[in-house]
Parts: C-alpha cells; sequence; structure tokens
C-alpha cells in the first residue's frame, strides 16, 4: 500500500501536465488566423476537396498540391504579400 501516495502524485502530475498542453493548444489554436480565400495562394486555381494546409507565422494557408505546398515554402514572404494584397483588394471592392 506505500505505493499508493506515488501513484497518486504521478496522476496528479500527468493531469497537470495534460491541462497545461490543452491550454497551449487552445492558445495557438485562437492565434491563428483562418484563410480567406477560395483559391490556392500559389497557382489561384481552386482549392477543391483536400486542400494542403500548413500555418506560417501565424496565418493558415491553404494550397491545391504538394507542388504548391513546395513552391510556398521556397519564398513564404511573397506569398503572404500576396495574400494580403488579396485580402486588401476584396475589402476595397465591398468583398465581392
Amino acid at each position: 500500500m506505500a505505493r499508493r501516495p506515488e501513484l497518486l502524485g504521478l496522476g496528479r502530475a500527468l493531469l497537470a501536465a495534460a491541462a497545461a498542453a490543452s491550454a497551449a493548444a487552445e492558445t495557438t489554436t485562437a492565434a491563428v488566423q483562418p484563410y480567406p480565400l477560395a483559391v490556392c495562394l500559389v497557382s489561384r486555381e481552386p482549392l477543391g476537396s483536400a486542400p494542403r494546409v500548413v500555418v506560417h507565422e501565424g496565418q493558415e494557408i491553404k494550397l491545391c498540391c504538394g507542388a504548391c505546398l513546395r513552391r510556398f515554402e521556397r519564398d513564404p514572404a511573397f506569398y503572404l504579400k500576396r495574400l494580403r494584397a488579396a485580402v486588401g483588394e476584396g475589402a476595397q471592392d465591398g468583398g465581392r
């Protein structure tokens, strides 16, 4: 019976670690900006039913295929500028 306190302590430690991990995941998820376009950021083609999804610097990015993912990874700054420009254009024309 001497092991019960050890097991209770271990159980509490595991619960605390799980709670901390859950809180961190919620914070990370909340900080991600959703992808606002219906087209691939690289090719500008429709995304289809199973786009590749990545998060870069807190921005969700959706791409139509692996080739576009590789192109995005080579120069993410270029494509993030493209995204900001596309979102800005949508806001200027009333979201049309």
